[in-house]
């Protein structure tokens, strides 16, 4: 079998409790860009996906006023103007090296989930993944445990979520896409791939989740802690 390999972009936008990033201005909406680097691997296009080398190379926060932000991407504002708000972001997005092309569609993600936030006082992620993707037959180094061990989450935990058949707008708004593959939920393709949520309301698609909890039972992005089989 031949090797694939490639780079890609992938980000996610998400409202959520960043610790020790609390208590500013009541109208102050904090942003943080997070940008990561990380190696995906994978036997063949159908196999599991394994994750190594995730690497925090940047992080940058930009202030913005809420109530402005709110307003001015609103999709019933009939005179919304986010061209400032464009200009910032993609000012961020420059010096932190992400390519022009890619700027949009995090802008758009952005936008929807300032829309659907209901308050200042939680900080919206944005983290950038510039993933190296490598498809094909690999060996494992053998003769030592690298990494930490993980604990895997019990097996009725795991056998226990269920797919969400009619989602919220708001999930989609600020949940947009799945943190593990990296792709766009799609409303209209959900029986073929499935989307499922933890206790912690992230949402992700099942088969994606499942592949994770079987290695630890832990929330890719918050560490929430799932039932384990020692519970």
């Amino acid at each position: 079998m031949a090797v694939v390999e490639g780079f890609r972009y992938a980000h996610h936008v998400v409202q959520q409790s960043e610790p020790n990033r609390e208590g500013w201005e009541e109208d102050k909406l904090l942003i943080i860009f997070k940008l990561f680097k990380i190696s995906i691997r994978r036997r063949h296009s159908h196999a599991r996906i394994h994750f190594r080398d995730k690497n925090q190379i940047d992080e940058k926060d930009m202030w913005a006023s809420f109530s402005d932000f709110k307003h001015q991407v609103s999709a019933s504002n009939p005179n919304r103007n986010t061209e400032v708000y464009e200009q910032q972001i993609c000012s961020y997005l420059s010096t932190m090296s992400v390519p022009e092309d890619k700027h949009p569609a995090i802008i758009q993600k952005l936008f929807r989930v300032v829309e659907a936030a209901e308050t200042s006082q939680v900080p919206v992620i944005v983290n950038v993944w510039h993933a190296h993707c490598r498809i094909g037959p690999y060996t494992r180094r053998v003769g030592r445990q690298v990494g930490p061990k993980f604990t895997p989450a019990a097996t009725s935990a795991i056998e226990g979520l269920r797919s969400l058949v009619h989602l919220k707008d708001s999930v989609f708004r600020q949940t947009p896409s799945c943190a593990i593959c990296l792709e766009d939920f799609d409303v209209l393709d959900q029986q073929e791939l499935p989307i499922t949520g933890l206790p912690c309301q992230h949402h992700f698609h099942v088969h994606c989740i499942v592949q994770c909890l079987e290695i630890s039972h832990l929330c890719p992005l918050c560490r929430y802690a799932m039932p384990t089989q020692e519970d």
